[in-house]
């Protein structure tokens, strides 16, 4: 379960940061710079490269990437004159699932993290 999770959060934010792209500003809701997307798309492909090659290291990866983006909780929270608004919350939300799977506990009769 913990890499059919992690994997969905690599495509969301692969996929979250290719629409920052492809976005005019009129249309984005969430007004992002060039390195914010290439920050989500780097992140995003690296979660994706991780769940396919090296599930093995998920908890690890999931529980590091994790830590990175509470950084950009605060700085969204706070580029955007303290309000909570849907950038923020999706900061909140990556760094959240991210840690807990990293905390996930394992278990032996859990088939899908099986190597």
């Amino acid at each position: 379960m913990r890499k059919i999770i992690f994997y969905l959060v690599g495509l969301f934010l692969t996929l979250l940061g290719v629409y920052g792209f492809i976005t005019s500003p009129g249309l984005q809701s969430i007004n992002n710079t060039v390195l914010h997307n290439t920050y989500h798309v780097i992140t995003g492909l690296l979660i994706l490269y991780f769940a396919y090659n090296k599930p093995s290291s998920i908890r690890y990866i999931a529980t590091l990437f994790g830590i990175f983006y509470i950084p950009l909780i605060f700085e969204s929270y706070i580029g955007h004159h303290n309000t909570f608004e849907t950038h923020t919350m999706i900061h909140f939300g990556v760094a959240l699932v991210l840690i807990l799977i990293g905390f996930w506990p394992s278990h032996s009769n859990d088939l899908v993290d099986r190597q």
